[in-house]
């Protein structure tokens, strides 16, 4: 069960920090397959999705 956890949260960091990526190039809010952007309310909910609802796998 650690190890599980440990691997959450280490996924958790990597999105996170594909996000703040994402906000350096000046990308973030924008979904990185369709390029359309993401609604504030869903950025609010899941701030670290790189999709909007309908790219979302």
């Amino acid at each position: 069960m650690l190890t599980a956890l440990g691997q959450s949260d280490r996924a958790e960091i990597r999105r996170i920090d594909a996000a703040l990526a994402r906000i350096a190039a000046g990308d973030y809010g924008d979904c990185v397959q369709c390029g359309n952007p993401i609604p504030d309310k869903r950025l609010q909910l899941l701030p670290d999705t790189p999709f909007c609802a309908n790219c979302s796998p």
